[in-house]
């Protein structure tokens, strides 16, 4: 006869003799993934699950109940370490009741789908979400806050690095797509979306390029690191009206901006954006460049 591992009969001097399931177990009658699972442990503690032994986690039926209903709390909109301390009867009417907008909801199932590794329905709510929203809401009410979402959680262990890059992949495939499926630009003089060297993040370049592609104007996106030399090489090349720099890693930019200020075309505007731009501020203003604080003031200058 074959044991399942994931069940266990416990006869512990420790526990009382019961049926108790290992974590993985738990994670699929829950569908809360085991890394968030050992999160709301050890961060909040939200519950105390027996240990074998040997030292492993070993779950009730009481505790995968308690699971399902700070699930669907989190699911409704409530915070984590808001609720873990809740009874189950609250939580259970906190379950019931939605704090969410539609584009939030829609977040939470994409982010509870990345958390179990299920591509397929993660990419179909980020599907739903591009039927569902104008573009210019897709970016500001669900890809930029996701976008948010995903790094918090994983700079509070919430979900791991595989997790994390998964939800960027379907999130990066999605945002090229669009790009691609954008009307003819109407004409004009193209904007250069690229990174410098040494910089890796991409995302954020790639939501001003959706947004920039979706008001009609040209888009030559490079990507990521791209040698100031050859920056200024393609946009004199492609005549381009702007160059727009993404800026988020914490590393000195100044050298490579100063490459391309001697590098580029004089009528080539500069724009620098991301989470690290302002501390260039200075040096922005003057060459006459603009630091963009986020979407909005791309959008207004894309008008």
């Amino acid at each position: 006869m074959t044991i399942d591992r994931e069940w266990i009969m416990i006869p512990s001097m420790n526990t009382p003799t019961n049926i108790r399931l290992r974590i993985g177990a738990a994670s699929r009658s829950s569908g809360v993934s085991p890394h968030t699972i050992r999160s709301w442990e050890r961060r909040h503690h939200a519950l105390a699950p027996y240990r074998s032994d040997a030292g492993g986690r070993l779950y009730t039926e009481a505790d995968v109940q308690r699971l399902l209903l700070l699930r669907r709390a989190v699911d409704a909109g409530h915070a984590i370490g808001s609720i873990a301390h809740l009874p189950d009867s609250d939580l259970a009417r906190l379950g019931r009741t939605s704090a969410l907008d539609p584009a939030r909801e829609l977040s939470n199932r994409f982010m509870e789908a990345v958390s179990r590794f299920d591509p397929e329905s993660a990419e179909r709510e980020l599907n739903r979400a591009a039927a569902l929203f104008p573009q210019d809401r897709l970016v500001r009410e669900v890809l930029a806050p996701l976008l948010r979402d995903i790094g918090e959680r994983w700079a509070h262990s919430e979900i791991g690095i595989a997790q994390e890059h998964l939800a960027t992949s379907l999130i990066r495939a999605l945002l090229v797509t669009l790009i691609r499926l954008q009307p003819p630009p109407a004409g004009g003089r193209p904007i250069v979306f690229a990174t410098l060297e040494g910089e890796r993040h991409e995302m954020g370049l790639l939501l001003a390029a959706f947004l920039a592609a979706a008001r009609r104007r040209r888009v030559v996106y490079l990507g990521t690191e791209v040698p100031a030399a050859d920056l200024a090489h393609a946009a004199r090349n492609c005549n381009a009206s702007a160059i727009a720099l993404s800026l988020v890693s914490a590393g000195d930019a100044s050298d490579a901006l100063d490459l391309l200020a001697a590098l580029a075309p004089r009528d080539t505007a500069v724009w620098l954006g991301g989470s690290a731009a302002q501390a260039y501020a200075a040096v922005a203003a003057s060459r006459g460049w603009k630091v963009l604080a986020g979407t909005d003031d791309l959008d207004a200058i894309l008008v």
